[in-house]
């Protein structure tokens, strides 16, 4: 059986890839960060924060942007790859 910490991030990974693929996954939908935050209901200053690495969003942050690129909380969070499916699977593999 696996324990828990074997399959989680350090503190200064998740630091580094969400902010990353946040940002990648913004770039390749054409959408400022502006856009992003309305659609999040965020300010777009805290969402400026989440992609820089200054803080973390809230799970239900997370959530929404999970649903709006179609993408996995693994994936965000650098515990899995990009699934096959996603539409630009080539770009962010």
């Amino acid at each position: 059986m696996m324990k828990p910490s074997e399959n989680c991030l350090q503190k200064g990974e998740l630091a580094r890839l969400l902010p990353q693929r946040l940002r990648n996954l913004r770039i390749l939908y054409g959408v400022t960060q502006r856009e992003i935050s309305g659609v999040l209901n965020v300010s777009r200053s805290s969402y400026t924060y989440y992609e820089l690495g200054y803080t973390q969003p809230p799970l239900q942050v997370l959530c929404a942007m999970v649903a709006y690129y179609h993408v996995t909380v693994g994936y965000l969070l650098g515990q899995e790859p990009i699934n096959r499916e996603h539409r630009f699977y080539n770009l962010l593999k």
